[in-house]
């Protein structure tokens, strides 16, 4: 098994919060940081794509339709709504 090192620098206030996340946990900062690495490596984020066609939430990975098409389909016409905000002044 291959094991490197690495260095990493943090502010006061961020390494109390893992001192205080690891202590809760009864785990070292190093232990804790090391386990958060493996889990992001074993279950990398999911994409607000991949949520979506969740079945959980009723949308089938294998629908044909567009994002849109389905947006649409649920509730209203979401291509008409404004992607940004209105401008007040």
């Amino acid at each position: 098994m291959l094991s490197h090192s690495i260095k990493v620098e943090l502010p006061e206030k961020e390494y109390r919060r893992l001192l205080a996340i690891a202590r809760r946990r009864k785990r070292t900062v190093k232990a804790l940081v090391k386990e958060a690495v493996e889990q992001a490596y074993l279950n990398p984020p999911i994409t607000a794509e991949e949520l979506m066609r969740l079945p959980a939430f009723g949308i089938w990975k294998d629908d044909p339709r567009t994002d849109e098409e389905i947006l649409n389909d649920l509730g209203g016409n979401w291509s008409n709504f404004p992607l940004e905000e209105p401008e007040i002044g």
